[in-house]
């Protein structure tokens, strides 16, 4: 309890220290935000019930009419029980600052540059890259038809504090995309990616084993039966009459074409309907064993080797943004590290312009 008291007066006294440089120093941009959460999991091998509370803070600032400094940060203080007969006991309470991203953007005419810690959530495929930060370099041209590429360290502070060290190596991800962006009230966007990650260590194998990868060996002989290299998929249309209706289709298909048949494809589908500050959206999933490696994609979808469906509502007033999201899994492949799972996962949220 005294541990927990400690850091959050530090947190406190560090975003009000923050916030009185910021106006002090005339930031451009400055969002606080402070919410709520909770994980609820169940299955054979795993449960948890988990809450949490959080600050957040976003700014960026121009260093001149086209450099701008951007960066993203969270503080978690969750409390809670996680009884996981696994090793990576991901669901587990934490009390730490994640970097969500930080880094310099620089714009000119139709072209971006970005290099820093830049998070993958920009991609919208959690059964690829969920939304963390990777040390990055990224590159932009266009807008309403685009490409862009991004180079990366995929191991990072998130993912090892989550889940597990990472041990020596220097494993690489890129992925060149071409993209489509149109519409007002009819919206339709597509993004197609050749994605590759290589160079991964045998602690990520050894952790992504009980997540459904095929690896052989134990321990740090561990290493995947399969490379990661293929094409990943995601799009939405959508059509709105006016800000309180839209109704609309995402989803996500993703191959792997270093493993087999059977073994290396996802896909997520989520139709979704808005009616004023209510959204509802249902999901249907599947990723396949080797469909890529289970260390970097979401636990919400039980990683790999796994099937199910998900009901989410959510509410945003323009002021608080809240959810509440059912997901249910199923093992496709039985093995002996992972089981059908429940999770219950909610969010409340309020943003603070400074």
């Amino acid at each position: 309890m005294q541990k927990t008291t400690k850091f959050t007066v530090l947190l406190v006294l560090l975003f009000n220290s923050f916030t009185v440089t910021a106006k002090t120093l005339d930031i451009d941009t400055l969002h606080l935000r402070l919410g709520m959460n909770g994980d609820f999991v169940e299955s054979e091998d795993v449960k948890a019930r988990v809450f949490g509370v959080g600050l957040g803070l976003f700014a960026e600032e121009k260093i001149d009419n086209n450099l701008i400094l951007f960066l993203d940060i969270n503080s978690s203080l969750e409390t809670g029980s996680n009884d996981s007969v696994g090793t990576s006991a991901e669901f587990e309470p934490t009390e730490n600052v994640n970097l969500n991203s930080a880094g310099l953007r620089y714009n000119i005419s139709s072209l971006e540059f970005q290099f820093g810690a830049l998070n993958l959530g920009q991609y919208n495929s959690p059964l690829l890259v969920t939304s963390t930060p990777f040390v990055a370099a990224s590159q932009q041209w266009g807008k309403k038809l685009y490409l862009k590429a991004i180079q990366a360290i995929p191991s990072n502070n998130k993912l090892t504090r989550r889940i597990g060290s990472v041990d020596s190596g220097n494993p690489v991800f890129v992925m060149e995309t071409i993209g489509l962006d149109l519409g007002e009230s009819f919206k339709f966007n597509l993004e197609a990616s050749h994605f590759a990650f290589s160079n991964l260590s045998s602690e990520v194998a050894k952790v992504s084993k009980e997540f459904g990868n095929s690896v052989s060996g134990i321990g740090e002989a561990s290493e995947f039966n399969y490379g990661f290299k293929g094409y990943n998929v995601y799009s939405q249309v959508s059509y709105s009459s006016d800000d309180s209706f839209e109704i609309g289709l995402a989803g996500q298909y993703l191959i792997n074409n270093e493993a087999p048949e059977k073994r290396n494809k996802a896909f997520l589908a989520r139709p979704f309907l808005k009616l004023g500050d209510l959204r509802i959206e249902l999901e249907a999933f599947e990723g396949q064993t080797d469909a890529s490696p289970a260390f970097y994609n979401s636990k919400y979808y039980g990683h790999n080797n796994v099937k199910g469906n998900s009901l989410k509502l959510g509410w945003d007033n323009g002021i608080v943004q809240s959810s509440v999201k059912y997901i249910k899994s199923e093992i496709i492949e039985s093995n002996l590290v992972q089981n059908d799972t429940e999770i219950v996962v909610f969010n409340l949220e309020r943003e603070y312009e400074i």
